[in-house]
């Protein structure tokens, strides 16, 4: 959850900005996307009297519909996240390091080739 999310939150309700919390919640919710978050945030800013509770928070997020992404929604998401999209692409070289980040490499490449079937798949449907 960005700071300025949790910030608001508390204005809202009168409750002085917690590290700790802010942490917690963090990592609660970090398995959620971003954008589900401050939608279900927005929620309870406009619906709750209370300050919520993290169940409360997970409770507003299963109710909010997945939404469909732009092409261009995907890429700075991707970008936002380390990934590079044009690797998606495109063949990726690595200089021999050790072998640990050799095997990440191959980890990687075979994630890269996966989606590359994945993605001919879908447009073969």
């Amino acid at each position: 959850m960005k700071i300025d999310l949790f910030r608001k939150l508390c204005m809202n309700f009168n409750k002085e900005p917690n590290e700790e919390l802010y942490l917690l919640w963090n990592e609660e919710l970090e398995e959620y996307d971003q954008i589900y978050v401050e939608e279900a945030i927005k929620e309870i800013l406009s619906t709750d009297r209370y300050f919520p509770t993290i169940a409360r928070i997970m409770e507003v997020l299963k109710t909010i519909k997945p939404r469909e992404f732009t092409e261009e929604e995907k890429t700075k998401r991707m970008e936002q996240r380390g990934v590079i999209p044009k690797w998606l692409y495109q063949d990726i070289k690595n200089e021999p390091i050790d072998k640990e980040t050799e095997k990440e490499f191959e980890d990687f490449n075979k994630f890269i080739e996966d989606f590359r079937k994945e993605e001919e798949e879908n447009e073969n449907i």
